[in-house]
């Protein structure tokens, strides 16, 4: 019995040394603030395709960001209205925007709605160079498209945007958006000076036409890791592009985000295996960028490696294992937010929040239970949203 605590005590403490170690090492490479990024020495053309499931309620708001970035030539918007039962594609046209209508209550979901507008794009003479996936809730910050562009021309195959969170009073939309400055900001802009790939987020993501042309890649209620996972297999990783910035809205409750972080965390903990497997194999092949991308969706979410290290160190605690691994552990873990904020700029007034850090912490170790209890969910389902502008 002695044994096997120290085992456990010393494996929780290899686990937790790697990811805090590795996102510390990241931000860390993240401090230097970017340079702008040079412009593109040709004319991109785009096509923006925004997937929307009855989002009559921000879809306008959403077109007018779009078409207030001044880009040329101007990106052609593309809504796909996917199994709405609203107003959503009489909004979008109403705004300008190209508008197909798809009805398909047993092909539900992002990827469905993509390779719907990709394969219409697709049938006419005039292509893009490049496809542009935006959530129907988001808002670009002014020379997005620009940027991409940039980061296409520099030789990138696939972009990532960094991807905030809509200011907000409430308080946990605040600690959510400081999540955010460490995963879809310090880490990735880290792995990118380390010419390392990084997994998609999800939403201001841009393709190459060529890597699209048949479908998208990916499927699953987290088509994005799952994306992220294929594109590593062909060798081919997202590129992080802070110049281009998306907004995105918050789910509005605890119970509203259980729903959102239940697809997140399930989804994301169930292609570990896949993750790992496919790391070790770019890792042989030489292909460094394809594997720091699949190793970011191989990542455990912060909230497990804590309760690891919190595990760990009771266990030291109690006399099994190495107490300076676990004491060493949990500094690491307390410093590396702090780097990562510095890096991403966050105002020390922001810090405040964390205040709400450990009911958080008890919001996500109960989506951990849920999944644990009930496994992973089969089926994607609409979060309900919040936050302003």
């Amino acid at each position: 019995m002695n044994t096997l605590l120290s085992v456990i005590a010393t494996g929780f403490g290899l686990v937790v040394a790697l990811h805090a170690g590795a996102w510390l090492t990241l931000s860390i490479a993240a401090l230097k603030h970017p340079a702008a990024s040079r412009p593109a020495r040709r004319p991109w053309p785009l096509t923006v395709i925004v997937p929307a499931h009855n989002e009559e309620g921000g879809i306008a708001e959403t077109l007018r960001s779009l078409a207030a970035d001044a880009y040329e030539p101007r990106p052609e918007i593309v809504v796909v209205a996917d199994n709405c039962s609203d107003a959503t594609a009489a909004i979008a046209r109403g705004h300008g925007a190209t508008t197909l209508e798809r009805f398909d209550v047993a092909r539900r979901g992002k990827t469905y709605a993509l390779d719907y507008g990709i394969a219409a794009i697709e049938h006419r003479p005039l292509r893009p160079d490049a496809y542009v996936i935006l959530d129907a809730d988001s808002i670009v910050q002014p020379g997005f498209f620009a940027a991409i562009a940039a980061s296409l021309d520099a030789g990138a195959e696939v972009v990532q945007a960094e991807y905030r969170v809509f200011a907000a009073a409430d308080a946990r939309t605040r600690l959510r958006a400081l999540a955010f400055s460490l995963v879809h900001y310090a880490r990735p802009l880290g792995a990118k000076r380390m010419g390392l790939g990084m997994g998609l987020k999800g939403n201001g993501l841009a393709f190459r036409r060529e890597l699209v042309v048949h479908g998208m890649p990916g499927s699953g209620i987290t088509e994005d890791a799952a994306a992220a996972l294929e594109l590593a297999q062909r060798g081919v990783a997202a590129t992080f592009e802070p110049g281009a910035v998306v907004f995105g809205r918050m789910a509005p409750s605890y119970a509203a985000a259980a729903v959102q972080d239940r697809r997140w965390e399930g989804g994301r903990l169930s292609l570990v295996p896949r993750a790992f497997a496919v790391a070790v194999r770019a890792l042989l092949r030489g292909r460094w960028k394809a594997a720091g991308a699949a190793l970011d969706v191989a990542a455990l979410p912060f909230t497990l490696v804590g309760l690891l290290a919190v595990a760990g160190l009771g266990i030291a605690l109690a006399g099994y294992g190495f107490l300076w691994l676990a004491v060493a552990d949990c500094g690491l873990l307390g410093v590396y937010p702090f780097v990562g904020w510095f890096a991403a700029r966050v105002p020390a007034k922001e810090l405040c929040v964390l205040f709400l850090a450990p009911r958080f912490f008890v919001h996500k170790l109960l989506v951990l239970a849920s999944l644990a209890r009930s496994g992973v969910p089969r089926t994607w389902e609409r979060t309900e949203r919040g936050g302003e502008v």
